[in-house]
């Protein structure tokens, strides 16, 4: 019975390392982009490709029903004076047996997201509630869009360094004519709601700071006299308008970009075989450094920019963008690398096409920042005319060996 068991343990052993070995010989590929497995003999050596052309496109894209929507004002120095103004709708659920009662108040509740203010942290933001006079839809509304107000004033509130919330009382009168709609029982309520309720415009009153406002977390909160209780509303439509002005060319050297597709890179790159070679390419890089001195300097000391974290890299065709921008996926996204100001991103898969298949002479590479999610994100990164050492690039990985 041992030999037996001893038999069948040798057989298992012989075959684990018999199938590790195939396994192992068919990663091996020297001749594929992205192989890891090297001899112990061999080493990798990287080699750079200057990227030069670097143009910067602007468009014009839409604003409302993204993941925040933006409120304020502000001069940048080197981007401009910005004034952001948004617009909100509350919601108008379905029919139910609950009314809303005549002696009803009715709050805007506004979350902060401190981490992405953009403007003086110091200083106090004012704010003008306006109704809106005109029909709109968030997913419609684009960039520099003017969209028409009245002058009943709504309400109004202020935001200062320690705000991390406000409530803002609803003007009687508004808040009795939403009333009307949410009692209406007729078959045309959603209609009329739609064409003659249109809803709120946040309007900044002076130059101070730009709020980004998450509108999952908006509540038009109810509360009937003499009761505890409240119940909330959620918005149903969203979105901000921007007139940026004064904005100054960026230094030297640099160039600028903007996630709202404002300022858009445009280049090309040569991944030809007679540059890259065909063999043992281990990794591809294409590497921008931003311009972090002049950033810093073109700003005071209680002001900020919002931080941007990453940046995205799509390979289109002119006629496609904006809008492939927006919905279709990255060809490759890279993270701000704090340590050398670097965004690198990866595009050794995409390589490896090229060199096997050839490429699409009529698309373009684009370089965006961020998302554009209605955060106003700025950045400045270095092209070709800027310092040697920071100069966009080409970072070719080739895994050298005995016999090249």
């Amino acid at each position: 019975m041992s030999v037996a068991r001893n038999n069948a343990a040798a057989f298992c052993l012989f075959f684990l390392v018999s199938v590790s070995g195939l396994i192992l010989s068919a990663c091996e590929s020297p001749g594929s982009v992205g192989g890891s497995f090297t001899d112990p003999g061999t080493e990798l050596k990287d080699t750079a490709f200057a990227v030069t052309g670097v143009e910067t496109e602007s468009y014009t894209t839409y604003s409302g029903r993204l993941n925040f929507f933006s409120a304020g004002q502000f001069n940048d120095p080197l981007f401009g004076n910005l004034n952001a103004q948004s617009y909100i709708k509350p919601s108008l659920p379905g029919l139910t047996s609950d009314t809303l009662r005549s002696d009803l108040q009715m709050n805007l509740r506004l979350i902060l997201d401190d981490n992405s203010l953009y403007g003086d942290t110091l200083s106090t933001a004012d704010f003008d509630l306006v109704e809106i006079d005109q029909i709109w839809r968030g997913r419609a509304v684009e960039l520099y869009d003017d969209i028409d107000l009245s002058q009943n004033l709504v309400g109004s509130f202020s935001v200062d360094e320690a705000t991390d919330s406000v409530d803002v009382p609803l003007a009687s009168e508004w808040v009795q004519r939403y009333r009307a709609y949410y009692n209406t029982i007729g078959a045309n309520r959603d209609s009329l709601y739609l064409y003659d309720f249109h809803g709120l415009a946040l309007v900044p009153r002076n130059e101070s700071k730009i709020i980004p406002f998450n509108p999952s977390r908006i509540r038009f909160v109810t509360i009937e006299n003499g009761s505890d209780t409240s119940s909330s509303i959620t918005p149903s439509q969203w979105a901000y308008t921007l007139d940026r002005s004064n904005a100054t060319d960026a230094p030297t050297g640099s160039s600028k970009a903007i996630s709202t597709f404002e300022e858009v890179l445009k280049f090309d790159l040569d991944l030809s075989r007679e540059d890259l070679g065909t063999v043992n390419i281990s990794r591809v890089e294409l590497v921008f450094y931003q311009n972090n001195q002049a950033l810093q300097s073109s700003i005071s000391g209680s002001a900020r920019r919002p931080a941007v974290n990453s940046a995205g890299l799509y390979f289109s065709r002119p006629e496609d963008i904006p809008a492939s921008l927006s919905t279709a996926s990255a060809l490759s996204r890279a993270f701000y690398n704090e340590t050398d100001g670097s965004y690198r991103f990866d595009i050794t898969g995409f390589t490896n096409g090229v060199l096997l298949d050839g490429t699409d002479d009529e698309r373009s590479f684009y370089l965006t920042l961020q998302s554009n999610n209605g955060i106003l994100g700025s950045s400045l990164l270095y092209n070709e005319d800027g310092p040697e050492d920071k100069r966009p690039k080409i970072i070719v990985t080739y895994i050298n060996t005995k016999d090249n």
